[in-house]
């Protein structure tokens, strides 16, 4: 519990000293995959209350119909189609990280989702439409911070130079969406043959009886 514990507060030290920080996650094993597991956790959480709860002047999304599942999926799919994709290339790009090391680094880069977006649910209830700015600074200052750690955490624990790290990292996003996409197909296929094995029962069923 104290690792994990010690794994969380040091966190914070990476997403404010990301080289430094991610160098020693990795390196001293600072990083824990527990830990690693509960921020991507605290993320979905954030992410499924800000759909709820932001206020309504702010929220597109407050008259659709809630799913649970498909929230969490939303979170958690991308996450872990991200760090399979990006092991796969730095693995044929003489990446230094494993995919433990890939999957700590992109999940304590997530903080600042946690620490803008809690702000935001907030500050959304209270703030006019007037003072719109303030809250799309906030939405867009998480983004940018939360891309700045995945880039210098990969550059880190790959130990790949700049120019380097933004190809794969383009090369990853395609191949995420070549997984998704393969995936979609196997789903429907595998649907369409259940329809088909049904259909057939059903048939023989009515001719037999």
């Amino acid at each position: 519990m104290n690792k994990i514990r010690d794994s969380l507060l040091y966190s914070f030290h990476v997403i404010f000293h990301p080289f430094d920080g991610f160098w020693c996650a990795q390196r001293e094993g600072k990083g824990d995959p527990r830990a690693a597991t509960i921020i991507i956790a605290l993320v979905t959480m954030v992410y499924i209350l800000s759909k709820q709860l932001t206020g309504f002047i702010f929220n597109t999304e407050i008259d659709q119909d809630f799913n649970l599942f498909s929230e969490l999926l939303g979170v958690i799919v991308p996450v872990l189609l991200w760090c399979v994709a990006n092991w796969s290339i730095t693995t044929l790009m003489d990446g230094e990280g494993s995919f433990k090391d890939i999957y700590i680094a992109t999940a304590y880069s997530l903080v600042p989702l946690i620490l803008i977006n809690v702000p935001m649910i907030i500050l959304s209830r209270i703030i006019v439409q007037e003072e719109q700015r303030i809250y799309q600074a906030l939405g867009i200052l998480a983004v940018v911070w939360t891309g700045f750690l995945i880039f210098s955490g990969l550059m880190t624990i790959h130990q790949h130079t700049a120019t380097k790290t933004v190809v794969t990292i383009l090369i990853a996003v395609v191949a995420m969406a070549a997984m998704l996409f393969l995936f979609l197909l196997f789903f429907a296929l595998i649907q369409q043959l259940i329809n088909f094995v049904y259909m057939f029962y059903k048939e023989m069923t009515l001719r037999l009886y």
